[in-house]
C-alpha cells in the first residue's frame, strides 16, 4: 500500500541522539532524523521515502532496550530531497520481513537505506563506490553504507542475508559531463544485465551525473 503526505502535515528533518525512540518491529533503540506526521506517529528518515516506513515508538521501562558493542542502536542519514509529496519507486521494506525477522527470533536486520557524500579525496580520484542491495524475490533496491554491504558480504548473521543481494559499483565524479553520465549509465546497465537486476537503471532516474563536480 502506498502513502502519500502532503508537505504541510509532515514535521521534517527532526532528529534524536537517542534515549527516546526505538524501532517498533525489532525494539532496537533509533538514534539519528525522523519525521512526525499529523498523527503524531514518527518514522524513520528526515523525509517520507518508503512504501512501508519504519515506525519509531517512546522508550518506556518496559520496552528498553540493552546495549552492546554487538548491539548499537540503529542510526539513518537522511535524505535532502522533499516535495510536496514524496514516494519512494522501489520501497524499502515490506511488512512480510518484520514479520519473518520477529517470528524467527533472531535479531537479523534489513538494510537501512544509506546517502553517501563524496569526500575531497574522492574528488581528487575522480570517482567513489557506491553499495547497494536487491530484495531477493522483488525489484526493490536499497543504497546502503559500505559497513551494510560488507557485512552481507561476509555474510555477517547480524543481517537478512537470505532476503537481499548486495553489490558495489564504481561511480565517476570529474572529468567531462557527458562522458561522466553516460561511463555512469553504462556501469548500472552492464551491473543490471549480469546480475539480472530488472529495473536497476530505473531506479536512478536518469541522474547519472549525481555528485559530478566540475574539473
Amino acid at each position: 500500500m502506498a502513502f502519500y503526505y502532503p508537505k504541510s502535515q509532515i514535521q521534517t528533518n527532526l532528529f534524536t541522539e537517542g534515549g527516546e525512540y526505538i524501532l517498533a518491529f525489532n525494539k532496537r533503540e533509533y538514534v539519528g532524523y525522523y519525521y512526525q506526521i499529523s498523527d503524531g506517529k514518527k518514522y524513520v528518515g528526515n523525509i517520507p521515502n518508503s512504501n512501508s516506513p519504519l515506525l519509531l515508538i517512546p522508550i518506556e521501562k518496559t520496552n528498553l532496550p540493552q546495549f552492546t558493542p554487538n548491539n548499537p542502536p540503529i542510526t539513518y542519514k537522511p535524505n535532502h530531497d522533499f516535495g510536496e509529496s514524496y514516494l519512494s519507486p522501489n520501497g524499502m521494506i515490506n511488512n512480510e520481513d518484520y514479520r519473518r525477522l520477529t517470528e524467527i527470533g533472531i535479531d537479523r536486520f534489513p538494510p537501512l537505506p544509506y546517502f553517501p557524500q563524496p569526500t575531497s579525496k574522492d574528488y581528487q580520484i575522480g570517482e567513489f563506490q557506491r553499495y547497494f542491495t536487491k530484495k531477493t524475490n522483488e525489484l526493490i533496491y536499497i543504497e546502503v553504507s559500505k559497513e551494510t554491504f560488507n557485512k552481507f558480504v561476509n555474510e555477517d548473521l547480524t543481517v537478512a542475508l537470505d532476503l537481499y543481494n548486495p553489490i558495489s559499483l564504481p561511480w565517476n565524479l570529474t572529468g567531462d559531463e557527458k562522458q561522466v553520465y553516460q561511463s555512469n549509465k553504462n556501469i548500472v546497465e552492464l551491473v543490471e544485465r549480469e546480475n539480472n537486476w530488472y529495473g536497476f537503471t530505473s531506479y536512478f532516474q536518469k541522474d547519472f551525473s549525481k555528485y559530478y563536480l566540475a574539473s
